[in-house]
């Protein structure tokens, strides 16, 4: 018995990783719960667009380059999610546009391949 270690996806694999795994979905899902409730109450999330958000991704993008150039770790990490929230945002606007009829986490499986 491994009382360090995990079966998942049919291998053993160490039971921190699993735990660190499942709360990254946890967390995910939490993320997606709030953005769905955002586009759903906010005014000002409701009447975005992937256009309008546009100029805003890139700014923050520049963002994250500027906290890269600097080194500056909490900045990257800031600007990290920053982004990811926006990533986050046109997935939903996708969805709720019938252009990207998965769902973000689907969508995102297809990374490893293109890695």
């Amino acid at each position: 018995i491994y009382h360090d270690q995990c079966l998942a996806g049919g291998e053993w694999k160490p039971l921190i990783h699993v735990i660190m795994h499942q709360e990254a979905m946890n967390q995910f899902g939490r993320l997606m719960g709030i953005m769905d409730e955002l586009r759903e109450k906010c005014p000002w999330d409701k009447k975005q667009t992937i256009q309008s958000l546009r100029q805003q991704s890139i700014e923050e993008l520049y963002e994250l380059a500027d906290a890269i150039s600097e080194e500056d770790w909490k900045g990257i990490r800031e600007e990290l999610g920053d982004l990811f929230l926006h990533l986050v945002f046109y997935a939903k606007i996708g969805r709720e546009e019938n252009r990207l009829t998965q769902d973000f986490p689907a969508t995102a499986r297809f990374l490893p391949a293109a890695l």
